[in-house]
């Protein structure tokens, strides 16, 4: 279940609310069984149309007061049903609306177990590739763009995602900017000031103890700007030679990124760690010195199809783990980070306006200090799962009792 189902779910299912979660097939299953409410894998990666039959017939026996999707793929089951629907999107729902196959003819024969097992091993074989996405693309549009103009309200994770629901047709009333979603308790950082315990820390994670830390969570994909990073840190280290980079994950391009970095001869310089369990990813923030976010706009060649950040969760981590950071200005990275006040903004793929703000940083201790509790208060009072699930209320109310 991805971070934000599952934080949400959570939190709704403590405040006594009576939950279902319908889900895909073949997944995390072992851990279905530690949550206090039905966790049902019957929903198709490939059918779409096959979904919307099993969602009805699951909310016919459930009789829901209303229906939440983390997507807008799904806020057509609001003119289905009758019953509101609220959708979360988080932009690349959007962009890139991964509804495998848009047609209703063939729909059953998709949602046998068997194809769907051997097509999505063989996508993953292949490393999904991207020349995959442009299948039915004008038909996959169309439905999501249906669907999202079907629910009643949708909850958009930056202003950037609620500017691209405007320009399919959603109206503007029927939308809400809700950035954010970290457990601050769990990133709240009991090292701060402690340079003997930030060391044993940094020993711990066998991270070099007296460098200066740049930490990128991320997946490796295009659109994280690795290589911008790895080209950052060969420039940077003839600056400040106790410079060291940091990253957090695994993806489609590791090996590349890792190769890159080697013929940069940046061996001493950077470290791949490859994928991190989440329950241990706080202590990589705490032994850090700076959250640095390269992110870029991604445009791919052949299907013109945009990929581009958002949000950013890893930014609300870092704030609330008070580490001062350091993000490109691209997509909806500003409804996080508001430049000057907690944390800084460079363009994207720009050096020199890196440097400009990594230096303004090192310049002033007291604006990095300032800025930095700014961030905790923002993680704290408005990035919060608690905070995010206030405001789910507030809708859910406001619907049930129309």
């Amino acid at each position: 279940m991805q971070t934000h189902a599952h934080f949400l779910s959570q939190k709704l299912s403590e405040k006594s609310y009576e939950i279902q979660v319908l889900t895909y097939r073949f997944e995390d299953i072992e851990n279905d069984r530690f949550y206090p409410f039905p966790v049902l894998r019957i929903l198709s990666r490939l059918s779409f149309w096959n979904n919307i039959s099993i969602i009805k017939k699951a909310a016919f026996d459930f009789n829901p007061d209303l229906i939440y999707s983390s997507t807008v793929f799904y806020g057509i089951l609001e003119k289905e049903l009758k019953i509101p629907v609220i959708c979360r999107s988080v932009g690349n729902d959007v962009l890139r609306p991964w509804i495998s196959y848009p047609f209703k003819w063939g729909k059953k024969i998709l949602n046998l177990k068997l194809i769907e097992k051997k097509i999505y091993r063989l996508s993953k074989k292949l490393n999904h590739p991207e020349w995959v996405e442009n299948f039915f693309i004008k038909s996959r549009f169309e439905v999501m763009r249906q669907s999202a103009l079907n629910a009643s309200h949708i909850l958009a994770n930056s202003h950037y995602t609620a500017s691209l629901l405007e320009k399919i047709g959603v109206l503007k009333e029927n939308i809400q900017t809700l950035p954010g979603g970290v457990d601050y308790k769990q990133f709240k950082n009991p090292y701060l000031n402690n340079s003997q315990r930030i060391k044993d820390l940094r020993i711990k994670l066998k991270i070099p103890e007296n460098r200066l830390i740049f930490l990128t969570p991320c997946r490796m994909v295009k659109k994280k700007g690795v290589d911008f990073a790895l080209n950052t840190a060969k420039k940077l280290k003839k600056i400040l030679p106790q410079v060291f980079f940091l990253f957090l994950g695994d993806g489609k391009y590791q090996d590349q990124y890792i190769k890159k970095s080697l013929h940069l001869s940046l061996s001493d310089t950077v470290c791949f760690t490859g994928r991190i369990p989440f329950e241990k990813l706080n202590e990589y923030y705490w032994a850090s010195d700076f959250l640095f976010f390269p992110s870029r706009e991604e445009i791919h060649p052949k299907t013109g199809l945009k990929d581009v950040e958002t949000m950013g969760r890893v930014l609300c981590e870092a704030n609330a783990a008070s580490l001062p950071v350091i993000s490109s200005r691209t997509g909806g990275t500003p409804s996080i980070i508001e430049h000057g006040i907690n944390g800084l903004l460079f363009e994207p793929e720009n050096f020199d306006d890196f440097y400009t703000q990594l230096k303004r940083f090192l310049d002033s201790p007291q604006e990095k200090e300032t800025m930095t509790k700014e961030g905790i208060l923002r993680a704290k009072n408005f990035f919060d799962w608690d905070f995010i699930v206030q405001h789910h209320e507030k809708v859910f109310l406001s619907l049930i009792e129309k």
